[in-house]
């Protein structure tokens, strides 16, 4: 595959996202929106993506009618499989999943390989999958990892062989490691540390949301997040939603209705500005919705799930941190918002850097890879 250019741009970035939920689009999405600001040189970015690529689309929108985005369909890597109606995976279905991933390996790298080699690429950059960083390294192209974990660290309780996977992330050139990582020390070349970063709120949005679900001093409002992907049922019966004095916003595929109850809307791109608009967010220990959070100062209770090292490694960095809450599904139906609770919750994060600092630091450090 050839991707045709008019202008022939100075820098040019091959950006593979997950294709796991949302999290890693919507932080890739913050990424990539950076590099286009930046000044020093124009940059042409290449997004090779499937799951999310319509959110994606929307997200960049500006971006791609400028040039400087581009999008590629392209089935990156299994991800997670959940249980039905569960938050916890299903080791069996991901072990079938697994081996037909591995089956096609091999395919995958080497229709990498020609797209990198038929393109003008001077970076490829993964979060997280795999395939990218054994073809950049067949290719010839300089690479770099952003996350903060690796499928071969997350699978690590779940799958007894992962050497293809330990074999791809050791071709990485670069690793950026984000907050809450546990991971070796990743990158041939070099290897870097970052903090929480979100893609930015909209002030005006976020007044406009707290005023349309009648926010005042004496009302809470709670972000209760569990994914788009996460198929849940019975979430009517938790009593979390009779918790006095607060309103809820959840997402569109929740399948719950209450007068305290506002959904995001279905085609609404900019989410975190539900959560910059909360007072108190509920959610699995993710990093898309954790580090949104974080990055807007939001008090989090976390639904803790015991078979998920990315999450046991997030929770335990954010013990450390800031006003954090940890529930087990189980206690989370039954789980109700005190005053007590709620009171307890009101102290400050212990991070000094905020998410503008920090996307500002990973975009300089991409800057000097291009420039060798």
């Amino acid at each position: 595959m050839r991707i045709n250019e008019k202008i022939r741009f100075v820098s040019v970035i091959a950006f593979y996202i997950s294709d796991y939920g949302y999290g890693h689009a919507a932080r890739s999405v913050a990424i990539i929106r950076a590099l286009c600001k930046r000044k020093k040189s124009a940059i042409k970015v290449i997004v090779c993506h499937s799951y999310a690529l319509e959110f994606v689309a929307r997200s960049l929108n500006n971006q791609i009618h400028s040039g400087q985005v581009v999008l590629r369909r392209v089935r990156n890597d299994p991800g997670y499989i959940m249980k039905p109606f569960s938050l916890e995976p299903d080791k069996e279905r991901l072990k079938s999943t697994y081996l037909e991933f591995v089956g096609r390996f091999p395919q995958s790298v080497r229709e990498e390989i020609r797209f990198l080699r038929e393109n003008p690429i001077d970076l490829v950059i993964g979060d997280i999958p795999p395939v990218p960083f054994m073809a950049a390294s067949e290719a010839g192209v300089l690479s770099l990892g952003i996350s903060n974990f690796t499928w071969h660290t997350a699978y690590e309780h779940m799958l007894e062989e992962r050497r293809l996977l330990e074999e791809s992330y050791q071709r990485m050139d670069y690793f950026f490691a984000l907050a809450g990582n546990n991971e070796r020390r990743w990158g041939k070349k070099g290897n870097l540390s970052f903090g929480f970063f979100a893609r930015g709120s909209q002030a005006d949005e976020v007044k406009r949301i707290r005023a349309a679900v009648g926010a005042s001093s004496g009302i809470r409002i709670v972000f209760f997040g569990l994914g788009m992907n996460m198929a849940t049922k019975d979430l009517a019966a938790l009593n979390i939603w009779r918790s006095p004095n607060c309103v809820f916003l959840v997402s569109s595929n929740l399948d719950i209705e209450g007068e305290n109850i506002f959904h995001i809307p279905d085609d609404y791109t900019e989410s975190q500005n539900y959560i910059a608009a909360s007072d108190l967010v509920i959610t699995k220990p993710g990093w898309g919705i954790v580090s949104e959070a974080v990055s807007f100062r939001k008090a989090l209770i976390l639904i803790v799930r015991n078979e998920m090292q990315e999450d046991r490694n997030t929770v335990a960095f954010l013990r450390r941190v800031g006003p954090v809450r940890e529930v087990s599904w189980d206690e989370i139906k039954e789980y109700q918002l005190t005053e007590d609770i709620l009171r307890s919750m009101q102290q400050s994060y212990n991070i000094r850097e905020d998410s503008a600092t920090i996307l500002a630091q990973i975009v300089r450090a991409i800057d000097s890879l291009l420039q060798g």
